[in-house]
């Protein structure tokens, strides 16, 4: 079990029994939007050194569009929680303030884990991230759904970390490290996916059925 500060987002807090599993996950840059100078993002997966002025991401601001980094899991994961080294410089407070994580299984096909806001104070900050989705079961008598929702954990190949802007107007955006937290157990990740297929294969079943009905085209009853 890995051992985080304190974290935000405690509605995706997951349980007691699944965070004994959690590690610090491996991974590399994959793409990018842009950086300056020698401020690569693959500096973000380095040795963390906090308040570095060398040890960064720095990207512009100033170019009409939200700049990011897409990240490559070593192992596909269940995500946990995200880690960010914030940067400042001596005597500052942190400029960064809004960001936003997603992430999925294909780089261009991603859905949104966190949108938060940075505190101003120097240091690290940690946040839960949605993790899972809810399920409601498919059985219904009386017009009442019969059982409780299932939990469906959402594996992960790729994360997307997206800057989106600073408390004030600067020229640039910068970032000193991030880590992620999750489960990347074989078995673990091949349950999980399992739910997640049968899930939709159902899902797209009950739609085409339902519009099969809505044309005439049978009596199906959904």
């Amino acid at each position: 079990m890995i051992h985080l500060p304190s974290l935000r987002g405690i509605p995706f807090a997951p349980k007691v029994e699944v965070r004994e599993r959690i590690e610090q996950l491996k991974m590399k840059v994959h793409s990018f939007s842009d950086f300056l100078n020698e401020y690569h993002p693959r500096n973000l997966i380095e040795q963390p050194t906090h308040g570095s002025l060398n040890n960064r991401w720095s990207t512009s601001s100033l170019q009409g569009r939200r700049q990011f980094v897409i990240f490559e899991l070593q192992d596909a994961a269940v995500v946990y929680s995200i880690t960010l080294g914030k940067y400042t410089r001596t005597g500052e407070s942190v400029l960064l303030k809004d960001f936003c994580v997603y992430g999925g299984q294909q780089p261009d096909r991603m859905n949104v884990l966190l949108e938060e806001e940075l505190d101003d104070e120097p240091g690290v900050e940690s946040y839960w991230l949605l993790h899972s989705v809810y399920a409601h079961p498919h059985i219904i008598k009386d017009s009442e759904i019969i059982g409780e929702p299932t939990e469906m954990p959402l594996p992960v190949k790729y994360i997307k970390l997206e800057l989106i802007c600073n408390r004030v107007l600067t020229s640039t955006l910068d970032l000193n490290f991030v880590q992620f937290h999750g489960i990347t157990d074989p078995k673990y990740i091949q349950e999980s996916t399992a739910k997640v297929e049968e899930y939709l294969r159902i899902q797209g079943l009950r739609l085409s059925l339902k519009q099969l009905k809505l044309s005439g085209l049978t009596n199906a009853v959904i």
